[in-house]
């Protein structure tokens, strides 16, 4: 399903977070769910995305990426942003949650389109594990790396997505979760 977003304005104050007006053009983007559906052709986009900044896309790691494409933003032909959600079981809670990325092209900036992408890829994923209970996973989560959101993350609880703050990587970046509504632990 594809779904048209028109942003007017807005300026993020942190992914996930809140937004405030801000004077720029209107900026209209096809959001598509991609979350398990192999798409040869957003792949291509995504790959071409990652590769256009040096460093993000380690060697090695394209098919393990470009497999867990979740939500993709288009500004017509171009992809503006993609995000990808990984699964994996945390001990310290004892439960599997889906660990979420993007990546903004940096002409679409400071758009909240990370949010975006964040709040859209929580409910896909919610969704698929609603319809895969075997899979038993329990919630969502990220590691704030991006340094254009430490400064902005400092709200505990991040509204459009509920996420909140649950401590700090070695790294000393942000670890944020949020249980999905169905989640039980066993």
């Amino acid at each position: 399903r594809t779904i048209t977003m028109t942003a007017i304005g807005t300026k993020s104050l942190g992914i996930l977070g809140v937004t405030e007006p801000k004077m720029t053009e209107s900026l209209e983007l096809e959001y598509k769910n991609v979350w398990k559906i192999d798409d040869a052709s957003v792949r291509k986009d995504a790959l071409g995305l990652w590769r256009s900044s040096p460093g993000i896309l380690p060697p090695g790691q394209e098919d393990d990426r470009l497999n867990s494409l979740c939500v993709v933003a288009y500004d017509g032909d171009e992809l503006a942003a993609v995000s990808t959600v990984s699964i994996s079981y945390d001990p310290a809670v004892r439960a599997k949650f889906a660990w979420f990325r993007c990546m903004v092209n940096d002409n679409y900036r400071q758009n909240g389109i990370a949010t975006e992408l964040a709040a859209r890829c929580k409910v896909a994923v919610e969704d698929w594990a609603k319809t895969h209970p075997y899979e038993k996973l329990m919630g969502f989560a990220t590691v704030v790396e991006s340094p254009h959101l430490m400064s902005t993350s400092k709200r505990p609880i991040w509204p459009r997505t509920g996420m909140i703050l649950v401590g700090y990587t070695q790294k000393g970046q942000q670890i944020r979760r949020v249980w999905f509504e169905h989640a039980l632990l066993e």
